[in-house]
């Protein structure tokens, strides 16, 4: 347990300039605001973490250190507690040896800061010991001490499932299971509904309307749907083909060792419950690690879910002397011997962090350190300390009175708990996550209202701090247009521009320049428009065989290649939905001094000005992406800009 609480600690983060205030460093400062603000999550807070993401988070502010730290105990405690009782049901040496090794193998994933594997471990628990462990498999039954076990990892699963979104939906897919086994049972669904009601009361806790669960759920599903888009590496990177071969290899005979357990159960229900339950982690598994470039995230999944069909595998079972039995048990155990190695293999090249036995036991000692501070009431958190060490990265003009701000694209730590300022975020509020057509359009939304903050401070990214070279204007690209309408620049430096709401907007004019179908790789050579802002929608569509393999693998890049009036190319990444959504194409702006220039109204210099452009994917097999492309420029125009 006190191995498992190793990566409760609160970090010391190294804050030498503004890059080291990355994106997971600013939501994880973000998200003690957003709890102590009571910000609506799915409406104004659109996140894959929920609004108890604290509870993972390194940070949680001081408000609720205490509570997340006895969270954090209470987990821990349940969670070895049930993995006793699971290896204590069964006298024989197969049964215990399964038990102790998934409790070995977790406390090394917890140590290994793999935090996902034990907020998913209740519902995971409660799911596959409902599944395992029948009446008629020679398990005594449960006491009355046990039930109240599974019941308390039952709450916790509904708080656990509002850290974050894949948490909730792999709890809530196992809880709607386990209520199916029990309308099939003919019984009361206790346990789900004990979740239902954790699950609700965890969202009320949080300051939350319960009619914004929905908003939050769909919202997430959309945000998850399209980071495979957004944030892949390439296609054969950031894992090559050999790599990613034995990750699907090891899922395929994660799969066949259930098939056969589920067989070995002679297709009974609760074993066709658990044999889906599996097949939906393992698919759950390859978006998060194929997807989403965390296949370190996905093997302790894996490993998780492969112990648990070793249980139906190898704990002993009342069962006629068949043959095939027999058969369908060597290929069980066959099959899942061999997915182990192929995840060790994975897992060596991927780099799967490994603490060593000495960092392990300092923060022992940290813990068991910060373990008395809490019991003495003198918990501390270092969340305010790291807002102040990040302050220093920007020097704000005197304002007078309170002034509500929003800054782009991600750098939360500079402006949250400044005096005289007060964090407004735009729904999704970092620009990198706000990565589909219906999220970056939302964001806009958000600027053309009455909630719109009063200063906005802007920042475009230097190349080498963008995220897979990505085209510079996509990051919240259809908010551009109302950032110049609605605001002005106060000030301009290396890092930022400071700007400040007008008292009456401008009106912004769209006249369409070019609609037509461009063939991919084909160029365009744009018709003159000096002095003219140039806006494009690019629409990017799979083949149906594109369509399978993103499903089940992911996409190439597509790229937007430019080339300006001084003869210069210029390649970016263009994720398809943003570049549905539209976005900014010519100038082509790539410093703050050039985006501060869009407010003068007057023509860019020759090196940003587009005069030609080709949209191609270079990795992409030849029948992924359908051969012509939707384009659509318009000419933009700001009234009176510049005045």
């Amino acid at each position: 347990m006190l191995l498992a609480l190793a990566p409760f600690g609160s970090p010391d983060l190294k804050l030498d300039n503004l890059g080291d205030l990355n994106v997971d460093v600013a939501f994880q400062l973000a998200l003690p605001y957003f709890l102590d603000q009571h910000l609506q999550f799915g409406e104004q807070v659109i996140f894959t973490y929920g609004p108890w993401g604290i509870l993972i988070a390194p940070f949680t502010g001081e408000t609720w250190y205490v509570a997340a730290m006895l969270f954090r105990i209470a987990l821990v405690t349940c969670v070895f507690l049930a993995l006793s009782v699971l290896a204590d049901r069964f006298s024989s040496p197969g049964g215990r040896a399964v038990g102790w090794g998934g409790a070995i193998a977790l406390v090394l994933l917890w140590a290994t800061g793999q935090r996902d594997s034990y907020f998913l471990a209740p519902a995971l628990l409660v799911a596959y010991q409902r599944w395992t462990v029948a009446e008629d498999n020679g398990a005594s039954p449960a006491r009355q001490a046990q039930a109240v076990l599974w019941f308390a990892l039952s709450f916790l699963s509904g708080w656990a499932a509002l850290v974050k979104f894949n948490i909730f939906v792999v709890a809530t897919i196992a809880y709607m299971l386990l209520g199916a086994d029990d309308v099939i049972r003919k019984r009361w669904p206790v346990q789900p509904l004990i979740y239902g009601a954790a699950l609700v009361s965890a969202w009320l806790s949080a300051g939350q309307d319960i009619a914004h669960l929905p908003l939050w759920v769909l919202r997430s599903l959309d945000l998850s749907i399209g980071y495979a888009d957004a944030m892949s590496k390439g296609f054969l990177r950031p894992y090559g083909a050999g790599l990613v071969a034995a990750y699907y290899c090891a899922v395929a005979l994660v799969v066949i060792a259930a098939i056969s357990a589920t067989a070995l159960q002679a297709w009974k229900v609760p074993a066709l419950l658990s044999l889906a339950f599996t097949c939906f982690l393992c698919v759950v598994s390859i978006k998060h690690g194929v997807g989403g470039n965390q296949l370190e995230q996905s093997l302790a999944l894996m490993v998780v879910v492969l112990w648990f069909v070793a249980q139906l595998l190898l704990i002993p079972k009342q069962q006629r002397d068949d043959q095939a039995l027999h058969l369908w048990r060597r290929l069980g155990i066959g099959a899942g011997v061999a997915a182990l190695l192929c995840l060790v293999v994975v897992a060596a090249g991927a780099n799967f962090p490994i603490i060593s036995p000495r960092d392990a036991l300092a923060d022992v000692r940290g813990n068991a350190a910060l373990l008395a501070r809490v019991l003495r009431g003198n918990a501390t958190d270092r969340w305010e300390e790291m807002l102040t060490r990040t302050h220093r990265f920007w020097r704000p003009v005197d304002i007078p009175g309170t002034r509500t701000i929003d800054v782009f694209p991600q750098h939360t730590g500079v402006i949250i708990g400044r005096e005289g300022l007060r964090y407004s975020p735009r729904p999704a509020f970092l620009s990198l996550n706000a990565h589909t057509f219906s999220l970056a359009l939302f964001n806009a939304r958000h600027f053309e209202g009455s909630s719109a903050p009063d200063l906005v401070l802007f920042q475009v990214l230097p190349s080498e701090r963008s995220v897979n070279n990505r085209h510079p204007a996509l990051a919240d690209g259809p908010s551009w247009p109302l950032l110049l309408s609605r605001y002005a620049p106060e000030t301009v430096d290396d890092e930022f521009v400071l700007l400040k709401k007008r008292p009456r907007s401008l009106g912004i004019n769209r006249k369409v320049l070019v609609d037509m179908s461009l063939g991919l790789g084909e160029a365009l050579y744009i018709p003159q428009h000096a002095g003219r802002l140039l806006w494009a929608e690019v629409e990017v569509d799979r083949t149906i065989a594109g369509t399978i393999i993103h499903a089940i693998y992911k996409s190439p890049h597509v790229v937007l290649e430019s080339r300006t009036a001084d003869n210069s190319t210029h390649a970016f990444q263009i994720v398809p939905g943003l570049g549905k959504a539209g976005f900014l194409i010519s100038p082509l702006v790539q410093t703050n001094a050039a985006f501060a220039e869009l407010f003068r109204g007057k023509g860019a210099p020759s090196d940003r000005v587009v005069q030609s452009i080709r949209i191609l994917s270079p990795e992409a097999p030849a029948f992924f992406w359908e051969r012509s492309v939707r384009l659509k420029l318009w000419t933009l125009r700001v009234d009176n800009i510049g005045d």
